[in-house]
């Protein structure tokens, strides 16, 4: 029935191999753990998964990346359906899989996303960066994910039909870190496939520090520069990304040509105030700022 996917680099995955192991007994499935040559916890994970033998194990001889490894999973895949999970997030309900099997059994969907939440508000200031993002953008109710299906797409929690995601596969030619999600559902979209959003999220347990977060952030808005110069119709993706269509606004009247001025000197000054006050509205400022100086 389904195959649970998790591509995992550099993190302890005990947590949420135990409390997969015995949901996966239940329905009758399997779990494929794929390591990206971790440089951290391989022993220790290794450890933990041979006392399962409900999990197929990999570990790849150098890094390929967060778009390639998921690629990776169909040559070792026996179930119809994919379950991809990320490496550092905790299950929090003991029906967890049962969900998603009775959603297939009920009406066989192509793509389920089941949604993520986040804990409570960290004690550690340099973690609040992260975690308020998270709240505001990306913890939403399948009620509000339902309203715009494509752009609440995220990789951290869904199931894919196997014989879909042959034809539709993550873009190799991201390595980086960020917006893999979003071109691989442009692509869904493009193909006319529906997403549905289900209430059955996963706790989101790697809370990074700013500083860590905003390298990421740099990688992604420059990931996207590059899907919409190489891959994408800016309109049509404009659709489902805010930072693309606020882009494309600025464009219009040419407020892009100013900004790319100031650029150099904006992009220097903003990263320690957001580190400072982890305001979520000058992170977004920064991200139109670096996004326009890559365009």
């Amino acid at each position: 029935m389904i195959s649970v996917c998790i591509p995992v680099y550099n993190f302890d995955i005990e947590p949420l191999i135990t409390a997969l192991v015995p949901q996966v007994k239940e329905v009758g499935g399997e779990i494929i753990v794929i390591d990206d040559q971790s440089t951290k916890y391989k022993t220790q994970n290794r450890t933990v998964i041979n006392k399962h033998k409900e999990i197929r194990y990999i570990e790849l001889p150098k890094n390929i990346g967060r778009a390639a490894i998921r690629n990776l999973f169909l040559k070792y895949a026996q179930h119809d359906y994919l379950l991809f999970l990320d490496c550092d997030v905790y299950i929090i309900s003991p029906s967890f899989l049962e969900t998603y099997v009775k959603v297939i059994r009920k009406s066989p969907p192509a793509v389920i996303v089941g949604g993520r939440i986040y804990g409570p508000k960290p004690s550690e200031r340099k973690k609040l960066l992260r975690w308020k993002y998270g709240v505001q953008r990306e913890s939403k109710p399948a009620d509000i994910r339902r309203k715009t299906p494509n752009a609440s797409f995220m990789t951290n929690n869904f199931v894919i039909d196997k014989h879909l995601f042959k034809t539709i596969r993550f873009n190799e030619a991201l390595r980086s870190y960020g917006h893999e999600d979003t071109l691989f559902g442009y692509e869904l979209k493009k193909r006319g496939v529906k997403i549905m959003h289900i209430d059955n999220p996963v706790l989101n347990g790697d809370v990074e520090d700013a500083a860590t977060y905003m390298e990421k952030t740099k990688q992604s808005v420059e990931n996207l520069a590059f899907i919409v110069k190489k891959y994408g119709n800016e309109k049509d993706l404009a659709e489902d990304i805010t930072l693309l269509k606020t882009y494309l606004i600025m464009r219009r009247y040419l407020l892009h040509l100013p900004v790319k001025i100031v650029a150099p000197v904006v992009l220097v000054v903003l990263p320690p105030l957001i580190r400072l006050m982890a305001s979520v509205t000058l992170l977004n400022i920064y991200k139109l700022v670096l996004f326009a100086r890559n365009r």
